[in-house]
């Protein structure tokens, strides 16, 4: 058996040891991702390969989300596509027989963030784990146009019991405002707000301004260290909203840089939150919020919404608590989307946007293998006419499942 095992590992080796190897390789540009070892093991029937004819797009009838004033108007200006959160995106998959699949990849790591400028340009935020640097890349070649190095992160995290595959702080989100500037937290606790260099220009990328909120964080007993992870504009776009993981929530006035903060008292916060005309919808391990400015960047709690967070963190999940971000859908007399963690089964619950109020909760998947760690996709279905809305949808994974890395 020893050496049946020792013979399969080494022809796994034999055959992705030259694809590891050039990421070594400094003349090529792009390197490819590397199949996993056994991927030859999987037949073709089983291997989860889709196409469709070039004639099959069949776009799906909705209302369309309103656009952010201070957000990049071009579809996928953040993590989860837009202001809404929705994830929800007005594009065609991949269509036609034998599709050819690029791919690049830098090693150990990955982009947490990657959004489109105006010129359709990639923007993302790469991470060895450590270090993270601001790309710009080609959406054809994938060829790296402009990079702009970022503060790296603390060993405190490790040291605290935090793999890099569990970190949810800074550097992981970012969006893209509508002067195509990625507005970045970072590891040291401040906001660069860094221009993305014009098309044909030879510029790089140009820091424009840095917002400090060190003093505006919680303090957290070593080597526990609170970490600004989030950030949007009011859709006023005088203020920016920040979260941080430990709880608190804050305005930042954009033309001055005052801040005015808020902490949800023995809450933590583990996901991005949504912004809509009338506040911020902010998703605790306890509770979804709707905060809205009370005048000089205060804030005021206009309802919370309590939910059922369950016994603890479900198997393969990070934290207790709802794993989704909030989705925002129709008007401001719409729905909040979110899950839960109850046991035995999670729920889908859609809540009134204007008030707080529970319309209804779905129970999902089978009993005790239920939980999500993953956005819902959100969107509103319409008739042929998009102002005449006939229903509300959601799509949800269910991820429930021990996971040992590097495999899921």
């Amino acid at each position: 058996m020893i050496v049946l095992v020792g013979v399969i590992l080494a022809a796994a080796l034999w055959h992705i040891l030259p694809c590891y190897l050039n990421l070594f390789r400094n003349d090529d540009p792009v390197t490819a991702i590397c199949n996993s070892p056994y991927h030859r093991l999987i037949t073709r029937d089983e291997s989860f390969i889709r196409y469709l004819p070039v004639d099959a797009v069949h776009p799906i009838a909705h209302a369309p989300i309103p656009q952010h004033p201070f957000m990049s108007p071009i579809d996928g200006n953040n993590m989860h596509n837009d202001a809404y959160m929705s994830d929800a995106y007005e594009a065609t998959g991949p269509t036609g027989l034998a599709p050819q699949v690029s791919s690049r990849t830098q090693g150990f790591g990955g982009y947490g963030t990657i959004v489109f400028d105006r010129a359709g340009r990639l923007v993302g935020v790469y991470s060895s784990g450590r270090s993270f640097q601001l790309e710009l890349i080609d959406p054809e070649t994938l060829v790296e146009l402009a990079s702009y190095d970022l503060p790296p992160s603390s060993w405190d995290f490790l040291l605290a019991g935090v793999p890099p595959w569990k970190y949810i702080g800074a550097g992981m989100y970012f969006y893209l405002d509508n002067l195509d500037r990625a507005v970045i937290p970072t590891t040291l606790n401040t906001i660069q707000v860094v221009q993305v260099p014009a098309p044909e220009s030879d510029d790089g990328f140009k820091l424009v301004r840095e917002y400090d909120l060190s003093d505006h964080v919680i303090n957290l007993p070593w080597p526990k260290k609170d970490s600004v992870a989030w950030i949007l504009p009011d859709w006023g776009g005088d203020y920016y909203w920040f979260a941080t993981t430990a709880g608190m929530v804050g305005t930042i006035d954009i033309r001055d840089g005052d801040v005015q903060t808020y902490r949800l008292e023995g809450e933590i916060i583990e996901n991005s939150f949504a912004i809509g005309e009338e506040g911020v919808f902010i998703l605790s391990d306890q509770a979804l919020y709707r905060l809205s400015l009370a005048g000089g960047g205060y804030i005021r709690t206009d309802w919370r919404a309590p939910y059922d967070r369950g016994p603890g963190p479900k198997p393969g999940h990070i934290t207790r608590g709802s794993g989704t971000s909030v989705t925002l859908m129709g008007d401001t007399e719409g729905f909040v989307a979110i899950t839960d963690n109850a046991e035995p089964n999670i729920n889908a619950i859609f809540i009134h946007r204007a008030n707080g109020l529970t319309a209804c909760s779905i129970p999902l998947f089978a009993g005790g293998r239920s939980g999500t760690d993953i956005s819902l996709i959100g969107f509103e279905q319409a008739s042929e006419n998009p102002s005449n809305t006939i229903g509300y949808s959601v799509i949800v994974e269910n991820n429930w499942g021990h996971h040992r890395f590097p495999f899921a």
